[in-house]
């Protein structure tokens, strides 16, 4: 008898892709884009599109109970040594549609000798685990917590401190970092903060990024900003030469997030290590990069040399467009994606429970707004049906992408041995429910 189940998902006969409004390979690979958002409408119920059967619930069909990662999916799942499978795929074929889906399962859990399952629900790369500080005391931001993501459908978070670096230390985004994964969320981490020098963990960068699991990089360092500690190349180029180090010793990523504000100079720190060292483009990933129409087109001619983009966000950007210039996101992916930017270099990122101040011409504090993981499915929603962008690349912005750039393992894709981190939505992209390492942890 065979370890394994097999389930056919069937899909509606006018063209297989057409229900998941994107281009997928089906049935050789599941979900190959990068996340499974869209899922749902894989699993949608109705026994009439599998000849009058009533459908397996989720669990039985992906993950066969509660398990962490995905055994196998599609044409991946056939074992040359499985001879029930063979035997029967043709007939399992012609009863179900050819273009069914086939995902299968282990029921024997991790007897079979590999962890199980599948991925992903959205990586938010860049998450202030709790922050503020602008403007007194009195505006420190509450710390993010599982519940407050997971509704959001964030299943993987990459903290760092922002703005306040000694109100809340590295010791405590650590131990933040820590906790979320022990809760049942894959967590990450920079080190540092808005200043250079960078406040560490141990005494050194390389070693912070080496010795703890949970530090990825360095960041988020600012850039012409008012609030940065108006960093000199010399400087900057230091802390990415140390990151990339670090990254190079450990297996990581390596990566350098920069916080890039209003002034005029955009990335010209960033532009110049590009050019006049040997660190390649890929060790630096600048956010907000939609802030306003100037740093945009900047960030489009970095991005066409091979830089990758993190856009920001943003829940409030019909009020923020009255009263400046930030770029929507969807507008912005759409213009760089019609410039010909790969969309594997491009990103969204929350500003979760990030302090939002609001300032003056002259740099006087006028108020605070709190940043909101929720705008991340939000966002991609609107790539797909304000500006048409094929759902496969949106979807990518907030899963494969993140993962990919960041070197996040086992995260991004619904592939054999990536985490089963998931999440089910109905045909308008409505969250119906999250799995997060083959655990439902929330359902609407």
């Amino acid at each position: 008898m065979s370890p394994f189940a097999d389930y056919w998902l069937p899909l509606k006969k006018r063209g297989a892709n057409d229900a998941l409004r994107c281009n997928l390979p089906v049935p050789h690979k599941l979900m190959q884009l990068g996340a499974v958002f869209a899922l749902h409408l894989l699993l949608k119920r109705g026994g009439d599109q599998a000849g009058g059967r009533e459908p397996l619930g989720f669990h039985e069909r992906l993950l066969g109970r509660r398990f962490g990662t995905v055994l196998a999916s599609g044409e991946r799942a056939r074992h040359d040594h499985d001879a029930d499978y063979h035997e029967d795929a043709h007939h399992d074929q012609e009863e179900h549609g050819e273009h069914a889906v086939q995902i299968r399962v282990g029921q024997r859990g991790l007897g079979v000798g590999q962890r199980l399952a599948g991925q992903l629900a959205g990586v938010d790369l860049r998450l202030i685990l709790g922050g503020g500080g602008e403007g007194g005391f009195a505006n420190r931001t509450p710390e993010a917590t599982m519940e407050g993501l997971t509704k959001f459908g964030v299943t993987t978070v990459v903290g760092c401190l922002g703005t306040d670096g000694i109100g809340r230390d590295m010791c405590a985004l650590v131990a933040k970092t820590k906790g979320l994964n022990e809760q049942g969320m894959s967590a990450y981490c920079y080190t540092g903060s808005y200043q250079i020098p960078v406040r560490t963990l141990t005494d050194s960068i390389v070693k912070d990024i080496m010795m703890i699991q949970e530090i990825i990089g360095t960041g988020e360092i600012a850039i012409s900003d008012h609030r940065s500690s108006q960093p000199t190349f010399e400087e900057f180029v230091r802390v990415v030469a140390d990151t990339r180090l670090g990254g190079v010793l450990s297996g990581k990523a390596g990566i350098v997030n920069v916080h890039l504000g209003d002034s005029p100079r955009c990335l010209d720190l960033i532009e110049r290590v590009v050019d006049e060292t040997e660190i390649p483009a890929s060790q630096i990933l600048p956010t907000h990069i939609n802030r306003n129409e100037l740093l945009f087109c900047k960030s489009m001619e970095y991005a066409l040399k091979g830089g990758a983009v993190d856009f920001t966000g943003n829940e409030d950007i019909d009020y923020w467009e009255t009263i400046c210039d930030e770029v929507r996101v969807c507008n912005g992916i759409k213009r760089m994606l019609d410039a010909g930017v790969n969309p594997n270099r491009m990103t969204i990122s929350s500003d979760g429970q990030g302090s939002l101040p609001m300032y003056s011409s002259d740099g006087e504090f006028l108020g605070m707004g709190v940043g909101q993981s929720s705008c991340l499915l939000k966002e991609v929603k609107e790539c797909v049906f304000k500006t048409e962008i094929p759902l496969e690349i949106a979807i990518s912005t907030i899963t494969s992408n993140p993962a990919d750039i960041l070197r996040l393992k086992g995260k991004g894709k619904v592939e054999e041995g990536y985490d089963a981190d998931l999440c089910i939505l109905d045909q308008e992209l409505q969250l119906v429910e999250v799995i997060a390492k083959g655990n439902t942890v929330y359902k609407k």
